[in-house]
């Protein structure tokens, strides 16, 4: 199916993760103009730009330097935006730092919400466009070890559903896509880390194992496309049936 991406121009943050390389390898692949997105000034980013078949263009944002983040967005002119970036400090709440917590919130949240402000101003003053965010399927069950990652995310998901209200009179189309355990990126290393996490993951994914970043990035392609037109403040949950419960 032809998801009518062709030159469309792709800003994902978060561009060298797990799931980041995915969506710009699937973006590139469908014909789009894609800008990675990252922490890294653009010389530091060419060792990882040149990983891929077709390196894309690259654009410095940090969420940790809110300055970066409208800067960003003026200077490639986005018709589609992936807020992809996030973090995660693997403790419980009564273990965490502030320091932890802070930082989980500044990027996890409030980077989200300077991106989703600026690309949202940008796209109606132009006369529409897509902002898609990447939540997690913890943003609605609680879990330990996880105490600050996911009340961000749980922030970003109402935060996006606020901004997707406002702006869908105004033809920016705004929707949420919430991975669950995918064996990619923070989840991938924290099973590394700590093995038996993953047995305990396959075990609460219903269908018998965990996904893939190529899955989530395909998903990812019809929710940004015209073919996704009348699909405004949605959730797409993606979690092989992690949601329907382990009894």
């Amino acid at each position: 199916m032809d998801v009518q991406l062709k030159d469309k121009t792709v800003l994902i943050t978060g561009a060298f993760g797990g799931f980041g390389r995915a969506l710009v390898a699937g973006f590139l692949r469908e014909g789009a103009h894609v800008i990675a997105a990252g922490r890294q000034s653009p010389p530091e980013a060419q060792p990882q730009l040149a990983a891929f078949a077709t390196p894309p263009a690259y654009v410095t944002c940090d969420y940790r330097r809110p300055e970066t983040i409208a800067a960003a967005v003026a200077a490639t002119s986005p018709d589609i935006v992936i807020a992809n970036a996030g973090v995660t400090h693997p403790v419980n709440i009564t273990d965490a730092t502030l320091a932890e917590w802070n930082d989980v919130i500044a990027v996890n949240l409030t980077g989200n919400f300077l991106l989703g402000q600026a690309s949202a101003r940008h796209m109606a003053a132009r006369g529409g466009g897509v902002i898609l965010f990447i939540g997690s399927w913890a943003q609605n069950l609680p879990q330990p070890n996880i105490g600050a990652y996911s009340p961000s995310k749980a922030g970003m998901k109402m935060m996006a559903l606020c901004l997707a209200k406002e702006m869908a009179p105004r033809g920016v189309r705004i929707n949420l896509l919430s991975p669950g355990i995918i064996d990619s990126g923070m989840a991938a290393r924290q099973m590394e880390r700590q093995p038996e996490r993953r047995a305990r993951a396959e075990k609460v994914t219903r269908c018998g194992r965990l996904g893939t970043a190529e899955e989530i990035a395909d998903a990812c392609l019809f929710l940004c496309s015209p073919r996704a037109g009348f699909i405004y403040g949605a959730d797409l949950t993606i979690d092989g049936g992690a949601s329907l419960g382990v009894i």
